[in-house]
């Protein structure tokens, strides 16, 4: 079966590793990595996406690959195009990162008011360009139970920098500095905890691990480190969502991917 994957650039590494397991690379999944920063604009990455899957009517595939969950929405009305497409049934890819939807939402719960951290975003400045700006290398949870995630913040287009000098030349430098704090910086006040997510393939992560560990401490923040499980990741990329239908969505020809209120996460209709 030959398979396309469209993911996430924050899996680029786990893909990569994932393959070389039966010896292969993301190039023999006609692989598209999609820009992190779409994720800051979920309509642009729905369309996106959308103009991604509709080119692929009449190609040589015999499924579509979705490395990516509900992502606020942006995967709602596409439509498989002439072969079955295929997601996990996540709402993002903190998830993903933890190997099953349950675990994520266990410590959702426990502490909801969390912002996670792992490889890909952390070094997404490296992929990207810019400044570094602490939200864009993490992601937070809502305190809601349907585990949503948000990055909320200053306009994708605009590094932290630029917004500054923007108030500066506006109200001046004493309300420039204000807005930072009590505007841009107001995220921060959601939330409690950094957890950060530890994958044993990244020869990154003890000095990643100690950089989250300050920003936890300047933020009075607690902080956590859990183990990365790439199982679910695993199945989508050998075949095993045939037999885990409760794991991953199949949108056959001609259907759409809905989001599912419920356990499902997202739905085929």
């Amino acid at each position: 079966m030959r398979a396309k994957l469209i993911a996430c650039d924050i899996l680029r590494e786990e893909v990569k590793t994932l393959c070389a397991e039966w010896g292969a690379s993301p190039a023999d999944y006609g692989t598209d990595f999609l820009e992190m920063r779409l994720h800051d604009q979920p309509e642009l990455l729905k369309k996106d996406l959308a103009r991604r899957i509709a080119g692929l009517r009449g190609a040589p595939y015999d499924v579509i690959l979705l490395g990516l969950g509900l992502c606020q929405n942006s995967v709602v009305g596409l439509e498989a195009p002439g072969i079955p497409l295929v997601m996990p049934r996540t709402h993002d890819c903190i998830a993903l990162f933890m190997g099953s939807t349950g675990r994520y939402m266990a410590e959702h719960r426990r502490e909801p008011g969390t912002y996670w951290f792992a490889r890909g975003f952390m070094h997404r400045q490296d992929r990207e360009g810019g400044e570094t700006d602490w939200q864009s290398l993490g992601q937070g949870s809502k305190a809601g139970e349907n585990g949503d995630s948000e990055t909320g913040g200053m306009r994708a287009d605009m590094s932290r920098e630029e917004q500054y000098q923007k108030w500066v030349e506006a109200y001046g430098e004493d309300n420039a500095r204000y807005l930072m704090e009590e505007w841009l910086d107001a995220w921060k006040k959601n939330y409690r905890r950094a957890a950060y997510l530890w994958w044993e393939a990244d020869p990154d992560r003890e000095a990643d691990r100690d950089r989250i560990r300050r920003h936890a401490a300047e933020n009075n923040w607690s902080f956590e480190q859990f183990d990365v499980d790439l199982g679910w990741l695993r199945g989508l990329l050998d075949g095993g969502w045939k037999r885990r239908p409760s794991e991953y969505l199949v949108a056959l020809p001609g259907q759409t991917i809905q989001a599912a209120h419920d356990g499902g996460v997202v739905r085929a209709v």
